[in-house]
Parts: structure tokens; sequence; C-alpha cells
């Protein structure tokens, strides 16, 4: 059965999107299911990330395509060890902690199929999902909120818990390094090295292939499931200074998009200057309209040292506004 969806884009997105899918093809695309859905091999089990096979390792562990963090909970494989697992999820820490009071905001379900709560030391400002909604609590005098009644708007003021960046990048090439074919493992035996390596990393700070482009969309989350989409250059533009590779990954309020770095079909790069086509936003421009233009990201994540106390604002936007007393949180 065949849907087909027309959106109404804006001249730049049509502009993207008619680049874009010229010199890509897409062969896979993910996200979660009602039930549980494995990629991989049951029987004979090897890990594709460190190679390794029972007894060496263990397989015990569910191994999350998509990061249960963001609410991918039966999407699955059976081609990760449990030790890589566990080094896999403090890149998920990272990517949690560098998506921070979003999570919380946009009221997608994580692990333990809960909206995780929100809770900053410094301030004192705690964000929780209520029967009612979201709750949040404050102590007086705390510059936590910037108002602007006029405009109908106001900013919530955090920061993002400690987080490398480094693992934030990780996370997603993780993600498509799961999607591979097995016969093209061989091909990205440098990808696998990198992803498993836990020593600081100078070398890659700024590496251009790392870099995360994409999307932030106001208004209320457009995607309240994780899906991922896998792209692939066309076999006529082998020669093109294009990576093979590029990974559209799409959660709650956000598009990121990076390239597979590190593939022998991408070989022919190096040196060269590349031109990263940018995935176009595929959102009606009606809600764009109503909630506000989208904002470009471009992000340099490649630092392995950890960051800490990052400002990260959101901006809201209300109908109405009540003008009572502040509420006061526990000393």
């Amino acid at each position: 059965m065949t849907t087909n969806i027309t959106l109404n884009l804006n001249e730049i997105q049509h502009g993207k999107a008619l680049n874009f899918f010229s010199k890509y093809d897409m062969v896979s695309m993910l996200g979660d299911t009602e039930s549980k859905f494995f990629l991989g091999n049951k029987n004979d089990r090897i890990c594709r990330f460190c190679n390794r096979k029972e007894p060496d390792v263990t397989f015990k562990m569910d191994a999350h395509i998509i990061p249960e963090l963001m609410g991918s909970h039966k999407l699955l494989s059976y081609f990760e060890c449990d030790k890589c697992n566990q080094q896999f999820s403090k890149y998920e820490d990272s990517f949690a902690n560098f998506i921070g009071v979003s999570r919380t905001v946009s009221q997608i379900k994580g692990k333990g199929n809960k909206v995780p709560k929100y809770k900053d030391p410094r301030t004192g400002l705690e964000i929780e999902l209520s029967e009612t909604g979201l709750k949040m609590i404050f102590q007086e005098g705390t510059d936590v909120f910037d108002f602007d009644k006029e405009n109908k708007s106001f900013t919530l003021k955090t920061k993002r818990p400690g987080y490398i960046p480094l693992h934030v990048t990780k996370t997603l090439i993780k993600i498509g390094f799961s999607m591979l074919l097995d016969e093209e493992l061989e091909d990205y035996e440098i990808t696998r090295k990198f992803l498993l390596n836990t020593e600081k990393e100078k070398r890659f700070e700024n590496f251009g292939v790392l870099r995360i482009l994409g999307y932030f969309i106001p208004g209320p989350p457009k995607f309240n499931k994780p899906f991922v989409q896998l792209f692939k250059r066309k076999p006529e533009l082998s020669n093109e200074l294009i990576p093979y590779y590029q990974l559209i990954f799409y959660y709650s309020s956000y598009q990121f998009q990076i390239a597979l770095p590190f593939g022998k079909p991408d070989e022919h790069l190096q040196g060269n200057k590349v031109d990263n086509p940018i995935a176009p936003l595929l959102i009606d421009n009606s809600h764009l309209e109503q909630f506000g233009q989208e904002r470009f990201i471009n992000l340099n994540l490649t630092s392995s040292e950890k960051v800490s106390g990052e400002n990260h604002n959101i901006s809201f936007s209300f109908e109405s506004f009540v003008d009572k007393d502040q509420t006061k949180g526990e000393n």
C-alpha cells in the first residue's frame, strides 16, 4: 500500500529538496514499532562493533538501534554485545544532556516509558510532567524566565548538564553504522574503530565531515516517535565530491543530518573541497507560518573535552497571561 503526502514547502526548502534528491536515494528507514523488531541474525551472534562473539562477550541486554531515551523502545539488534552496549550508553548520556530540558518540554517518553524530569541544581528549577501538564517549580529571585507580554512569549533559561560533544556525534554515527548491510562493514572499518575509541581524540577536532547539520522546528514536537533515514549517493555520481552516505535523524523538534564518515567509497574526497548537500525540512509551510520559521543547525561537536554549564534557552508563545504570585520552590 502506497501513501502519497503532499507538502507545501517554502521556496528555500523546495530548492534544497530538488538539490538533495537529485544526488541521493533513500535506501533504508527505521522507526519504533508496535512489537519488537530485530536487525541481524539471532544465531551465531557476532558483535559488529568489537567483532567478538560468545563466550568472549555476552548478548543478554537489549541493544536499541535508536537510543531508548529518545522514545524508541522496540527497535533492537542482535549484533551489539553487552560491553559495547554499555560504552554506547555513555555516548547516549551526552546526547541526552545536550538536548537538555527539551527532553522534558517535548513530553516524549524515554526509558521506563516515562517523560524525564529536569532539575537544575544551580537555580532549583524543576520541570516534570504532571496529570494536568508541565509543572515548573523554581526559587523566588532566580533568573529562569524572561517574559515578553507584548509579543506573547517567554524564554526559559537553563544550562545543559555536562556532556562530551564528540559523544553526541558518535551517537548519531553509531545509528548509521548499525544500518549498514553486512557486506558493507569492511568498507567502514575505520568508522568502527572510531566508534570504539575511548581515548581523547584531538585529531578529530573541527573535522568537517563530522559536523551535524539540520533544523530546530518551533511549535509542538513534530516527531513524537523518533525515526531515521539512510540516503546513499546516486551511482552515477560516484566521482562527485559529496559524501556516500547521509543519515537523517528525526527526534522531537529536531532534524539532524550527518555524513557517515571514513568509508572507502569516500576516499576520493580526501584533500578536496567537499560539498555536503543539506537535506530539506519536509514540514508543511503552514506549521512554520503558525509557529515561526525553522532554525538552521550547524554544529561542531567534535571536541572530546567535557562541556559544563552551557546556556540552553527555549522560547515559548502563549495566548493569554495571568499575573499571579511567582511559584516558590522549597528551600
